[in-house]
Formats: structure tokens, C-alpha cells, sequence
């Protein structure tokens, strides 16, 4: 009998152990996954401004000195920026981080935003936005074209209405008009924010002269680096 009562409670010390190290585990799983916000409200939105984009981040919280980092979908620190104590006495500050390089329009995919208070070193907000991309459209196009007689017709001005109804600004940073096969580039670094749409002159001061009366075809390409953001062709009759 003294047995049989010694087994049940070495069973029962047992099965409350085990209970108490599942509960263990499921706590410190829950804490590894929850994003730390340690009393800051944070609210951010990506903006454009002139030829670049960022996101625009702004806290409320306790005053104190805070760095705040923003990595891009790859895992790499696309901005930081330091903010002193000084800054937040008023409990409000706001911030713009870069979400790419110059001229270069960000990429799609989930970004990271971290702030960490700055001599503790203590992560005190993190929180993961994604984002679908730009999306670029070429609504309207204007030609303006003058004849001389001694050149013939020239292509001087092509005006263009952008809009881009991505979630990240667009930041276009090379155009490129054909007429026929006469090529000209642009370098004319432009951002879009998103839901919105621009009117932007592509073609500056490279003219394509030498045009004969008639119809020509017209294509335009707007480029963020390499990649090709968006196309438009049309047709011009001279004369």
C-alpha cells in the first residue's frame, strides 16, 4: 500500500512538471512573437518628395534618446536616424526614413521598422508593413512639334500625365521617346506618390529634328534604374 501511494505521487510531481514547463514554453513563445511597443504609439506612411521616397513615421511616446531603423525585403538597412530626448519633451516627433537609394524607386515586399532606445540599447517597437509596389500608368501625352525649313519638323516638347496607383511612391529616373527609329533619352529624376498622379516634360532640350511631313509613330518608356516602369505609343502627323 505505502508503494502503491509513493508511485502516485512521484506521478503526479511528475505530470505537474511537465504541465508547468509546456506552460513555460507556450509563455516565452507568445513574448518572442508579440512586437515589443513599450508604451510609444507609432503611425508611418510612405511619401514622395521631389526625387526621392520615404516613409513618413511619427511617434508618440516618452522623451528619450531613440534610434530608428528601417530595413528594406531583403533584409538590408535602407535608413537610419538618430532622435534626441530634446526632440520629444513634447511627447510628438516625426521622421523621414529613406525606403531606397537616390532616384530609385523601393522595392516591393514586407519592410521592418525598429526603434530602439539609444544608450540602453532596448528594442522598444518593431513592426513589419508590406507593400504590393508601384504601379505606373501613362495617362495622356502631349506632342508639341515645330517645322523649320531648313531642318524640316521637330519633336520639342513631350508633356505627360503619370499616375501611379501603388501603395510606394514611383520614382522615375530615366524616359526614353522614339520617333520612328530616331532615339532620345531623358535623365529626369521624378517621384510619384502613390494614389496620386504628375504632370512631368520628359524630352528637354533633346529635340529629335529632321522629321518629313506625314505620320510617325511615337514610343515612350519610363525606367526607375533598369527596370521598365511603364509604355505608351502613339502616332503624330505632320504637316
Amino acid at each position: 500500500m505505502k508503494k502503491w501511494v509513493l508511485l502516485s505521487i512521484i506521478a503526479l510531481i511528475c505530470l505537474v512538471a511537465i504541465l508547468l514547463a509546456f506552460g513555460s514554453i507556450n509563455i516565452l513563445q507568445r513574448n518572442e512573437s508579440a512586437p515589443p511597443s513599450m508604451g510609444y504609439t507609432v503611425s508611418c506612411s510612405p511619401v514622395a518628395e521631389e526625387e526621392k521616397a520615404y516613409l513618413k513615421v511619427r511617434i508618440e511616446g516618452e522623451a528619450a534618446d531613440l534610434k530608428i531603423l528601417l530595413s528594406d525585403p531583403d533584409g538590408t538597412t535602407a535608413d537610419e536616424i538618430y532622435v534626441s530626448k530634446e526632440k520629444l519633451l513634447d511627447g510628438v516627433e516625426t521622421v523621414k526614413l529613406s525606403m531606397a537609394g537616390y532616384a530609385m524607386t523601393p522595392k516591393a515586399g514586407t519592410y521592418t521598422l525598429l526603434i530602439v532606445k539609444f544608450r540602453e540599447g532596448k528594442l522598444v517597437y518593431k513592426k513589419e508593413l508590406t507593400f504590393s509596389g508601384a504601379n505606373i500608368r501613362i495617362d495622356d501625352v502631349k506632342i508639341k512639334t515645330e517645322y523649320n525649313p531648313y531642318t524640316g519638323y521637330r519633336v520639342e516638347e513631350v508633356n505627360l500625365r503619370v499616375s501611379n496607383s501603388g501603395d510606394i511612391p514611383a520614382v522615375i529616373n530615366k524616359a526614353v521617346v522614339m520617333v520612328d527609329h530616331v532615339e532620345r533619352i531623358s535623365f529626369i529624376p521624378r517621384a510619384v506618390p502613390p494614389k496620386e498622379s504628375r504632370m512631368m516634360e520628359i524630352l528637354g532640350q533633346a529635340y529629335i529634328i529632321g522629321l518629313e511631313r506625314g505620320a510617325h509613330h511615337v514610343t515612350i518608356k519610363l525606367y526607375s534604374g533598369e527596370i521598365e516602369l511603364a509604355g505608351y505609343e502613339t502616332n503624330i502627323e505632320l504637316g
